[in-house]
């Protein structure tokens, strides 16, 4: 990396390099790592992320599209890049969705039991989906272990935002705007 987070070998202001289509992304406000939502072409879908230390010292990531889409080998005719291969945290296939809309890992208090889990959605589906955030690249965590579940009820979710306390709201297309909370 040279001076100013410049990715050696690669474009003035290009930091990492190897996203498809990063739809949304935000940093865990306890730890400050950074969350990727990735919509992937022709097979998967992919959530990547990278630990805050990593995000300050380095070394730079490169996702590795076009090589590969999620975990699986997509072109490999073209070259890897400048940057240090980052592999995704989660991939699934189109048969589960077909364009992965980024989330927030929860950090509020309404939903106690969603605590440290990335909540995300896919836009073809009306589910909110849930990753343990300790599946983060270089934690103890194997992908095989990763915990995952869905949520149906809301469809066509395009993007998330956090409100006072930590909060999540998700929106939708068709012009909502929903607040997760517990039931009452």
């Amino acid at each position: 990396v040279e001076a100013g987070g410049q990715l050696k070998g690669g474009a003035p202001g290009v930091w990492a390099l190897g996203l498809r289509n990063p739809w949304r992304y935000s940093f865990d406000s306890k730890t400050g790592d950074l969350w990727i939502g990735d919509v992937g072409q022709d097979s998967f879908e992919e959530v990547d992320a990278i630990p805050a230390k990593q995000l300050e010292h380095g070394p730079n990531p490169n996702f590795g599209w076009r090589l590969r889409e999620g975990f699986a080998k997509f072109d490999d005719s073209g070259v890897t890049g400048p940057g240090t291969r980052t592999e995704p945290v989660l991939d699934y296939g189109h048969k589960d969705g077909c364009s992965v809309t980024g989330g927030i890992v929860y950090r509020g208090t309404q939903l106690p039991k969603l605590d440290g889990f990335y909540v995300f959605a896919d836009f073809c589906s009306d589910q909110l989906r849930f990753l343990a955030a300790d599946g983060v690249p270089g934690s103890k965590q194997s992908r095989g272990s990763l915990t995952y579940s869905e949520q149906k009820g809301v469809p066509q979710v395009n993007s998330f935002g956090r409100i006072k306390g930590d909060e999540l709201l998700v929106t939708t297309t068709q012009g909502g705007v929903y607040q997760l909370v517990g039931a009452s």
